[in-house]
């Protein structure tokens, strides 16, 4: 149980509070990301928020329920939120996967601390502000993407010593309980005023009370990544996108960038502490070819033994890949194309041809790269079954042409598409189908252990069971593909296989219960589920193991591990 005692905990809640102990079957949403079912990996500038409040004179710490929850089968949200004692309880609520946790977390704050108050804050969180002000266990939502003064200005009210009718961002319930909507008059361009987050991580991370309930992994002990944001919002806007929406309590025109001397701050004090890879959030050239140059030079002159990974929004000139190469000895990529189809892909927005990607990754592989991550989707608007099968194949012809340094991963859109996105903003406009309008009946679907129901949209192409039935059609094929090019060992490739097969008949046995539909109906049917379901959770590291990248010596640096630990930076 945790006694954390701060001015303000943020807490991370799991994606569900429960799914230890239910039927519930493992989603492939998260396939081609270093997390858990649970969805423990916490939006990077979460430590940038804890530092900023402490630089200015507020306690906070960070209490990664997900992780608590992916670590052990005995964790109880209830009794790790039992033991908290804060002025102000902020659960964070960036993706729509979390909605169910997120409720839960609050509910669970309220019934043991009901004179606290609790504020939500994140990119889903703003977009639903005024219904979730609305539920009895939500107080506040502080909306936009940079929340830090917000929030010391929230605890000044809470305080007495200013209304709330002043603050920025805010939305709340007045005195006669109608919903209030603040101007959001806090969107700062530039991000030079965030605190040390790194710093703040690591002087809390080996200490006694926090070292369980603030890593961004389950597994992190043995696998320490840590990701450092580039910046903030997108000056793009892809269909499908979150980050390049205009919505009116989360937008930006362009996005805000962190000064390049304090990106490679943290990403030295980084790699004089662990060996393990550090992923940089954010792609580098939506700063600017200046930014981008200054960046890569300052990396330079650390010169980290680390593999360094980069997000990619667009293929970059040739020149990019050389200045990646001068300027240290691993990186690696990440890029999302989405499918295999030029014309729905540009559809999208992401305006770049077949030809274009392979002549980027053709690049690469001379350059150096060491991994070249590609992300693709199932559920896009104009893409059927067969239209997915062609990506697989494009995947595999990408494996034969460039070999097992290029990484293909597939997944599906899940539970919905980002709610600031126009896809989810004008459905009827692309194809889409929607089943749950407000954020609490997404949040009751997603209790079902069958994520076909979680699901919050389907397509003119395929409906949700086809949705489903193609995801692991996908997952099977291309497993196998990278085992024939060598990306996978053929013992693992065997083991990713029956996972995906035995998640299929899992889901199948659901519906031929009527648990699916029916939770309550569970019986001694369900008791076997449970089991099964278990052990499927047992299994999941099988699938994200393909993901990691070496260790270059010692996972920490003991000398400096012990510094940290007592507050020596």
């Amino acid at each position: 149980m945790s006694s954390l005692r701060s001015d303000v905990i943020l807490i991370h809640p799991p994606a569900h509070s429960d799914l230890r102990g239910g039927t519930g079957i493992p989603t492939p949403a998260g396939m081609g990301t270093l997390s858990s079912p649970f969805m423990e990996t916490y939006p990077p500038d979460l430590p940038y928020v804890a530092a900023y409040l402490e630089k200015n004179g507020v306690s906070a710490q960070i209490l990664n329920l997900a992780r608590l929850a992916a670590k052990s089968p005995r964790a109880s949200l209830r009794g790790e939120i039992a033991g908290i004692k804060a002025k102000l309880v902020c659960v964070v609520l960036e993706h729509l996967h979390r909605c169910r946790g997120a409720l839960d977390t609050a509910a669970i704050v309220k019934e043991f601390l009901p004179q606290t108050p609790v504020a939500l804050f994140g990119a889903v969180a703003s977009h639903f502000h005024d219904e979730l002000v609305s539920l009895p266990v939500v107080d506040y939502v502080v909306s936009g993407d940079s929340v830090e003064e917000p929030l010391l200005q929230l605890l000044e009210s809470i305080s007495g010593e200013v209304g709330l009718d002043q603050l920025p961002n805010l939305t709340y319930k007045d005195g006669s309980g109608s919903v209030r909507t603040n101007p959001l008059s806090y969107l700062p361009a530039s991000l030079d005023y965030l605190g040390d987050g790194v710093a703040y991580f690591f002087r809390r991370v080996f200490r006694r009370g926090e070292k369980e309930s603030l890593p961004p992994l389950w597994n992190w002990r043995r696998y320490p990544a840590l990701f450092i944001p580039v910046g903030r919002g997108c000056g793009r806007e892809c269909l499908h996108c979150e980050q390049g929406s205009r919505s009116e309590r989360c937008g930006r025109e362009k996005m805000a960038l962190r000064p390049p001397e304090r990106i490679v701050y943290d990403l030295e004090i980084t790699s004089k502490i662990t060996t393990a890879p550090i992923y940089l959030v954010g792609d580098l050239l939506e700063g600017g070819e200046d930014f981008c140059s200054e960046v890569l030079e300052l990396i330079a002159d650390v010169d980290p033994p680390n593999h360094l990974v980069f997000d990619l929004f667009l293929p970059p000139a040739r020149e990019f890949m050389d200045r990646v190469a001068s300027s240290m000895s691993h990186f690696n990529f990440r890029m999302t194309p989405l499918t295999h189809d030029e014309e729905l892909r540009m559809g999208m927005g992401k305006a770049f041809t077949n030809e274009e990607l392979e002549q980027l990754l053709g690049w690469a592989m001379d350059a150096g790269c060491s991994r070249f991550y590609l992300y693709f989707r199932i559920g896009l608007p104009g893409q059927d079954r067969q239209s997915v099968k062609e990506t697989v194949e494009y995947c595999g012809e990408l494996l034969r042409r460039f070999g097992p340094r290029v990484h293909p991963l597939i997944s599906p859109v899940y539970p919905h598409y980002p709610p600031g996105s126009a896809i989810y903003q004008q459905p009827e406009r692309f194809g889409l189908s929607v089943f749950y309008h407000h954020i609490a009946e997404q949040a009751r679907a997603m209790s079902s252990p069958h994520w076909r129901e979680h699901l919050g949209y389907e397509t003119r192409w395929m409906d949700r069971e086809e949705l489903v039935i193609t995801t692991y059609e996908a997952l099977i094929e291309l497993n196998a593909l990278k085992a024939k090019s060598g990306l996978i060992p053929p013992r693992l490739a065997s083991q990713i296989d029956r996972y995906y097969r035995d998640a299929l008949s899992l889901l199948k046995m659901l519906d031929e219960s009527g648990i699916a539909q029916s939770p309550s109906a569970a019986g001694h049917t369900g008791e076997k589920l449970t089991s099964a379901a278990s052990d499927l959770m047992a299994r999941f590291p099988l699938t994200n193991r393909e993901l990691l990248l070496p260790l270059h010596g010692y996972r920490f640096h003991p000398i400096r591990k012990i510094r940290y630990s007592l507050g020596i930076p």
